[in-house]
């Protein structure tokens, strides 16, 4: 006995292409989406309890799809938030939009006394075409602390 399926198709089907929360079409398949993109940015808080910093632009006449966005101190027990300072605002600004970003407490080095925060995101944000995105942080307090953001994603026409 042997097992042969067959399957016959007739007619027609449509496909459409879904649109995003910000009514971009999410591509169901890109072929310019193997250049790749991925920046990382750090600022510091100069006894503030804000910072922003500017990614680097996608090249001309492309726009970057942002599939990760990741933010927190930098590895290392000094770079961390004083005890007690806590990130309200972890966010990153595409296309005029500003998206806000959970950050979650990891914990508090025990030779220091720093708080560590990770913010690391799956999205997809669409930026504007040949303008960089900016990540921002707003903290509970004044700090003295270095923040890292990185993006990745893929580049579009």
């Amino acid at each position: 006995m042997t097992n042969t399926p067959s399957v016959s198709v007739t007619g027609t089907a449509n496909v459409t292409t879904p649109l995003d929360n910000q009514l971009n079409p999410v591509p169901l398949a890109v072929s310019e989406a193997y250049h790749s993109f991925s920046d990382t940015c750090e600022f510091q808080f100069p006894f503030s309890d804000g910072g922003s910093r500017v990614f680097k632009a996608p090249p001309p006449g492309t726009r970057i799809v942002i599939q990760q966005f990741d933010a927190g101190p930098p590895i290392g027990g000094s770079f961390g938030l004083e005890s007690g300072c806590k990130p309200l605002v972890v966010g990153l600004k595409t296309e005029g939009d500003f998206h806000v970003f959970p950050a979650t407490f990891m914990g508090t080095h025990p030779q220091t006394n720093k708080d560590f925060y990770a913010t690391h995101q799956e999205t997809r944000l669409y930026g504007t075409p040949g303008q960089a995105p900016t990540c921002g942080v707003q903290l509970s307090s004044p700090s003295q602390a270095i923040y890292v953001c990185h993006i990745s994603g893929f580049l579009v026409p």
